[in-house]
């Protein structure tokens, strides 16, 4: 599926539309997101971290605070005075402009591919995703990736797990409604299986 127009969009979408019934992909609950789609079985926990770059090593950024520091032109090899944060999701990116900065430059990246293309190749100043995804990435790349590179997690813990349409209508009767919360505990009890067996 290809989520280049935002990972939670295109799955909401494809539940909304009936492409699929369930997303039982890895998807961060909040509260924003649960006043669009209906939430089921968390079967996981993560947190947000983010892997720093070579680029520019003069810019002390050693934890994401960092990043709202005033910097010039000059501090930069692009010259323009931002600190280039590259986001695999609109949860990350809503994550730094509330809580941290908004003097960044957003680069959005929604594939795994960036942790090449931009910090392998110097043309960002830092990478925020997924704790575990990202110390996987760093701990096979730290070398590749430079003395300067830095990895770290920040931010309190979330859980992840399935979701349906919020648009259930459930006016026509209890037999659908409790056949259809039997499907997804069905759905949960899979899931949790699968994940314990492994």
């Amino acid at each position: 599926m290809d989520t280049s127009q935002g990972y939670f969009e295109t799955l909401q979408q494809a539940s909304d539309n009936g492409q699929c019934d369930i997303v039982i992909s890895a998807v961060n609950h909040n509260d924003e997101r649960a006043k669009q789609v209906q939430f089921q079985c968390p079967y996981g926990s993560s947190s947000p971290g983010f892997i720093r770059s070579s680029l520019d090593p003069n810019i002390k950024i050693q934890n994401l605070k960092d990043i709202n520091q005033t910097i010039t032109k000059n501090d930069t090899l692009f010259g323009d005075g931002k600190i280039k944060v590259i986001v695999y999701s609109d949860y990350y990116e809503s994550l730094i402009l509330q809580k941290y900065s908004n003097k960044v430059q957003i680069i959005h990246a929604f594939t795994g591919d960036a942790l090449e293309d931009l910090i392998i190749a110097r043309k960002a100043h830092i990478y925020i995703g997924d704790v575990t995804d990202l110390y996987i990435w760093f701990t096979k790349n730290k070398e590749r990736c430079g003395s300067d590179c830095l990895f770290k997690g920040f931010d309190s813990p979330y859980v992840f797990g399935t979701f349906v349409t919020n648009r259930i209508v459930t006016s026509y009767g209890a037999a659908i409604t409790l056949n259809f919360n039997l499907l997804l505990l069905t759905c949960c009890v899979m899931i949790a299986m699968l994940l314990f067996v492994q």
